[in-house]
């Protein structure tokens, strides 16, 4: 008993231990997170504050505050910024007089240490200017970077092409000294013709920290001599159905072609900018449904030099071929619409039917379909190789649903409060009966109770497909009063079966009975000395299971076969009430031998649990003797 108390005790002391150590932890964790605030200068006049931050883990972002409460982080305007693995240097352009603070989360890390670097301190680009651009390709460029600290600098030099596409290219890098002026040729035959800009970056790495600083200068016109002619023409095939337009150019390439630029507009903005290599010659481009203009350029690069590019603009809406006919249509018809201006040819193919027609104009034209999938494929041909193209699957489906009432009651009088139509749905979704859904069973068979008003009522079936396709039936129905029918009553009788199918089932029963009983005299006798009857008791509760399973099989085996003979639908047409009591016997019955059915297999289970234990016993009591 005191060792069980110890160790209760032990592990008690152990939980708290580590509940405390948790929300150390988590404290920690929240303190790590959370925002700090400290002062970092105090600056006499307005100039340039440089800080460079260094961290124990990752680097994280940091604010900073000016005395009248501004905020800058890095991307703001008057911020440069450069970071390394765990370092990381900002520098404000005219910092306000006043005191300075910072503002970031730890994160990650458990200290972030910071120095302010001195005025003088750093790599400041004086001068960078252009000269004139000579007929060979070459650029002078002139520039100067001044720094204490390091004698010697990076340095690389970016022409940036002045369109949306706004590509870098890298024109030249080298190193050179610090405080001296450098003047260097460019060399800018590689780049196709157009405006740019230069762009200058220099950097170096005084032991403590990076260096570095920006400077651009242009813009410039260059006309390269060389560049080559444009892509004689490129084919645009445009499915306004799928919103999608192929741009080919495979008719056009040439050996010399190393790579192809393909760049697409939609109503004025960049869409998509891509290169491909010379093994690809067609491209597939997606455009947003309200597109009024595409605008396709293409060029191809010969050695290092981009060619000139060929342009292609297309207003949609101008001329057009659309598909009116949904992707699952109730109509034995697909309808085309297309917009042709001028004279052309429309070239239809549905299924294995195909056809040519004259098109001009706007128009509509209709075509048959068949039942089921439709393979659709139509191309009209316009000026500039611009194709408008249908390529397509509908499903047609124009067989509507079929109801089959088991009893006719159209003209029928009845004195009762309601009545119930009973009968059967193919090929549809739901049936509704004056607007209320019928229950259906899996079958498509229903039982609807339909409520009488006294006098005529009419009651409209309504069966419905997936694809919109109708099937109606409608009935009249009279409410007289009772003992006042205007036309004859309805015979309900139904067929009576033999004596003997009656009482067939009590039969079985007593058979069943009377095969237990003759096992309990078996079974259920004087036991001898050590012998028990429990595995008999379970074979004989196992045998009445079977059969009542036996009858309930058998009962359900008739009315399931009932249900689908022609007695049944001619009970249907005499009495709707008999024959959707029939229907609900059924399913009970169907649901009753289900749970005989599991009950007696449960019941064999435990019989042969019970009877392996009582052998396992005997054997080992036969052991233990021996």
């Amino acid at each position: 008993m005191m060792k069980t108390l110890r160790s209760i005790t032990k592990i008690k002391i152990w939980l708290c231990m580590s509940l405390f150590l948790l929300l150390i932890m988590a404290s920690g964790s929240r303190a790590l997170a959370e925002t700090t605030t400290s002062v970092i200068a105090n600056l006499s006049r307005q100039q340039d504050l440089t800080v460079h931050f260094t961290f124990d883990a990752t680097t994280v972002d940091i604010t900073f505050i000016s005395p009248t409460g501004e905020r800058k982080t890095k991307g703001d305007e008057g911020v440069e910024f450069a970071e390394g693995g765990k370092w990381a240097t900002y520098r404000i352009h005219d910092a306000q007089p006043g005191t300075w603070q910072v503002e970031y989360d730890f994160g990650e890390n458990t200290s972030i240490d910071y120095s302010i670097i001195k005025d003088n301190y750093g790599l400041w680009i004086q001068s960078f200017t252009m000269g004139d651009l000579l007929e060979d390709g070459r650029l002078s460029v002139s520039f100067q970077a001044d720094c204490d600290d390091l004698s010697r600098y990076n340095y690389e030099i970016y022409a940036t092409a002045d369109d949306d596409q706004g590509d870098d290219e890298k024109i030249a890098e080298g190193s050179t000294s610090a405080n001296e002026l450098c003047e260097i040729a460019l060399r800018v035959s590689n780049l196709s013709s157009g405006t740019y800009t230069l762009r200058l970056e220099v950097y170096g790495y005084d032991g403590d920290a990076e260096l570095f600083d920006v400077a651009s200068a242009g813009p410039f016109v260059y006309q390269n001599p060389k560049e080559p002619e444009a892509i004689e023409n490129f084919s645009l095939q445009i499915d306004e159905d799928h919103l999608t337009c192929i741009v080919d150019w495979s008719k056009f390439l040439q050996w010399y072609h190393k790579e192809y630029r393909l760049t697409v507009y939609q109503d004025g903005e960049l869409l998509s900018s891509q290169e491909y290599s010379r093994d690809v010659h067609a491209e597939q481009i997606y455009y947003r449904k309200g597109t009024k203009k595409l605008e396709i350029v293409l060029s191809y690069q010969d050695g290092n030099v981009w060619s000139a590019e060929r342009r292609k603009t297309v207003t949609l809406g101008e001329e057009y071929l659309t598909k009116k006919t949904g992707e699952v249509s109730s109509s034995a018809q697909i309808l085309i619409h297309y917009k042709k201006n001028g004279q052309g040819q429309l070239n239809v193919k549905i299924n294995n039917e195909e056809g040519t027609y004259l098109a001009n104009g706007e128009h509509e034209v209709a075509f048959p379909a068949q039942d089921g999938w439709n393979t659709i494929y139509a191309s009209m041909e316009c000026d500039d190789l611009i194709t408008y193209v249908i390529d397509d699957q509908v499903y047609c489906d124009v067989i509507p649903p079929s109801i089959t009432l088991y009893e006719n009651l159209d003209g029928r009088h009845f004195t009762t409060e309601e009545v119930t139509i009973i009968g059967k749905m193919e090929g549809g979704e739901e049936l509704l009966i004056n607007g209320e859904a019928a229950t259906l069973n899996e079958r498509g068979e229903f039982a609807h109770d339909f409520a009488l008003a006294m006098g005529e009522n009419v009651a409209e079936i309504v069966a419905r497909d997936v694809n919109g396709n109708e099937a109606k039936a409608v009935l009249t129905l009279y409410r007289d009063e009772k003992g006042k029918v205007t036309k004859g009553p309805v015979d309900h009788s139904a067929k009576q079966e033999p004596l003997w199918m009656q009482y067939l089932p009590l039969l079985i029963a007593l058979a069943g009975s009377l095969v237990a009983i003759v096992f309990a005299i078996i079974f259920l006798k004087k036991k001898e000395k050590g012998k028990s009857r429990i595995v008999g008791n379970f074979i004989l509760w196992d045998i009445v299971v079977v059969a009542c399973e036996a009858v309930i099989g058998w009962l359900y085996f008739r009315k399931y076969s009932f249900g689908r003979s022609m007695e049944f639908f001619e009970l249907a047409e005499k009495s709707s009430a008999e024959a959707a009591k029939e229907m609900s016997e059924e399913a009970l019955l169907f649901k009753a031998l289900l749970i005989g059915g599991g009950v007696l297999a449960l019941s064999i289970l435990v019989t042969v649990l019970i009877a392996l234990i009582k052998r396992g016993k005997a054997k080992k009591k036969l052991e233990a003797k021996d």
